[in-house]
């Protein structure tokens, strides 16, 4: 643990995985690597307090339609506690008023 701590930023709390799990979903959103922020956020929302996790939703949404995955994402905002979320995706309210065409592959 110590190594560890050696060479995360002074935030970062190596004795809290949350916090280290946090610190990895920003330096994968950062660096636009979307599949990571994706795995990382899932993951820290599973494990974290959900009234904490606002930013966590976010990134692990933006990520899924930056990798094209448009269900995927709408799926995150759906099951989203935190609908002011909503208000922010103007995509999601398209496709809960029908405004985009759902098409199925075959």
């Amino acid at each position: 643990m110590l190594a560890l701590a050696a060479v995360l930023p002074p935030d970062v709390n190596v004795e809290r995985p949350i916090s280290y799990l946090r610190h990895l979903v920003t330096l994968f959103d950062k660096t636009s690597n979307a599949a990571e922020t994706v795995y990382f956020a899932r993951l820290a929302i599973s494990q974290s307090d959900p009234a904490d996790t606002q930013d966590l939703w976010f990134k692990c949404h933006k990520a899924l339609l930056d990798l094209g995955l448009y269900e995927d994402a709408y799926a995150v905002m759906a099951s989203t506690p935190f609908h002011e979320l909503l208000s922010l995706c103007r995509p999601f309210r398209r496709c809960e008023r029908s405004q985009i065409p759902y098409h199925q592959e075959a």
